[in-house]
């Protein structure tokens, strides 16, 4: 099983994806996160082809945490259905890993 993930998550605005990025950091469920923007998303959405400019949040973490990771970005978003998804990561670099594994709570190691 790989243990380390990055998560992607689009938000609305700007303020929204860095509230919850620094919320995950704060809550130790990551070990760092960026925000990239904006990004301009196309989608279909009840039916219609939609369009909205959008900020994209990448974090770094474990796998165990990632339950915990969604179940705050859910309590936190403003959207009926965040996009959360988890990549697993295949390799990297050793000292990286050690360093992600020492950020997060210890019970997410």
């Amino acid at each position: 099983m790989k243990k380390y993930i990055v998560v992607i998550v689009s938000a609305g605005s700007k303020e929204e994806a860095e509230k919850i990025t620094y919320a995950l950091v704060e809550k130790k469920l990551v070990a760092c996160g960026k925000v990239l923007g904006p990004a301009k998303s196309f989608y279909t959405w009840q039916g219609k082809i939609e369009s909205k400019e959008e900020w994209v949040i990448l974090v770094k973490s474990t796998k165990k945490a990632f339950n915990e990771i969604k179940n705050t970005i859910k309590t936190m978003h403003s959207y009926d259905v965040p996009e959360i998804l988890s990549l697993p990561v295949d390799e990297g670099n050793e000292e990286y890993f050690s360093w992600i594994s020492g950020s997060v709570l210890l019970k997410y190691k």
